[in-house]
């Protein structure tokens, strides 16, 4: 096994998206763990301490190596069921999820990868891809060549300008559902010229 967070995660994103979607692609559990990790920022957890990093790919998307490696060892043990690159949980993974979860150093994690699945499940499709193209790391990375990193850069500072105005409006503690949802419709909402300021700072 690689990242015990990243194994953690898929196993997560994957048993709460999987009663809704069926089978859940690679790019909903790479949107769905970058979300989960963008909420943990809006409670004040550094970056570095989230367990692996992300990078937007060509395609605009984030993507983290450690989850992409997850997916394809828990595929080999026959822990997840892969279908042409859509997952569903085996038995043996249910099992092994829930003891995962009650590890300390990983079962506080669920609050953010709960509350990422409620959005991706709540959040109309095209709001979420809109939302996660505009947040402010990604949109710099526009300007940048190759599969440039995220959630690093001054275009951070505009994301903390963001996260720092939501909370004061609707607080950092309790469910993040609710959060997490205003932030993602603010977002899709913002024209683009607003996030090149904190892209060109």
């Amino acid at each position: 096994m690689h990242s015990p967070e990243a194994v953690f995660d898929t196993l997560s994103i994957i048993t709460e998206l999987e009663p809704s979607f069926g089978r859940v692609t690679r790019l909903e559990v790479q949107r769905a763990t970058y979300l989960a990790c963008l909420l943990a920022l809006y409670e004040g957890q550094p970056v570095a301490d989230w367990g692996y990093r992300f990078a937007r790919t060509e395609f605009g998307t984030p993507f983290s190596s450690s989850i992409s490696d997850a997916l394809d060892t828990l595929a080999e043990a026959s822990l997840i069921e892969d279908a042409n690159g859509s997952f569903q949980l085996s038995r043996r993974g249910k099992e092994l999820t829930q003891s995962l979860g009650e590890m300390s150093n990983l079962s506080g994690r669920k609050r953010f990868l709960h509350a990422a699945c409620g959005s991706t499940i709540v959040v109309p499709a095209a709001t979420l891809i809109e939302s996660l193209d505009k947040e402010p790391t990604m949109h710099s990375a526009l300007l940048r060549k190759g599969g440039a990193g995220l959630l690093d850069g001054p275009a951070i500072a505009l994301l903390h300008e963001q996260f720092d105005a939501l909370s004061q409006a609707v607080g950092v503690q309790g469910d993040l559902l609710t959060p997490a949802m205003i932030w993602l419709s603010y977002v899709a909402e913002q024209p683009v010229s607003r996030q090149d300021r904190g892209a060109e700072s």
